[in-house]
């Protein structure tokens, strides 16, 4: 039981991050599309002066939910790590990601970005931190998040699946 609970989850953590990394870099691939913004909170208060966009919701709450995964896999990884090391890893991690979206011309280089991502990581890593307080068992721990992953994880595979095919990526 336990090689199949370790399976799911690595399994379910590489299929997180490719589906960050095609988000992220792979679908935009040909698009040239390279910008910076150093300046805190102004893409948020930009696209959240236009209230009738659910474009603009819908960015800001995915930049949320993309990382919280991110958040609770760093968490599983390194149990031991406070809070502020935790963010410390999800900021280096956000950083990371925008600075090779720039450098290959596939993203914008957004503080803003960064901002939410790492408050969507720190949902994520509070998660699995209450997870395993109550269960005091990384076994248990790791269990919970492999089931929580396949629960969660596999319709939003499924789901860029089909919007690839619609698009004719595969």
């Amino acid at each position: 039981m336990r090689k199949l609970m370790n399976c799911c989850y690595f399994v379910m953590f590489g299929l997180y991050i490719f589906l960050v990394l095609d988000t992220l870099f792979f679908s935009k691939f040909g698009v040239n599309m390279r910008g910076i913004n150093l300046i805190p909170f102004r893409t948020m208060t930009e696209l959240m002066s236009h209230p009738s966009s659910v474009m603009a919701r819908l960015i800001l709450i995915g930049n949320i939910l993309m990382f919280i995964p991110m958040g609770i896999y760093i968490k599983c990884f390194f149990l031991k790590d406070s809070l502020l090391i935790g963010i410390l890893k999800l900021s280096l991690i956000s950083l990371a990601i925008k600075i090779f979206q720039y450098i290959l011309a596939v993203g914008i280089a957004d503080v803003d970005d960064i901002i939410l991502n790492v408050l969507g990581g720190m949902i994520g890593w509070m998660v699995c931190f209450f997870l395993y307080k109550i269960q005091e068992n990384k076994d248990h721990l790791l269990l919970s998040v492999a089931t929580l992953s396949l629960l969660f994880g596999l319709p939003v595979v499924g789901f860029v699946f089909i919007v690839h095919v619609y698009n004719g990526m595969i």
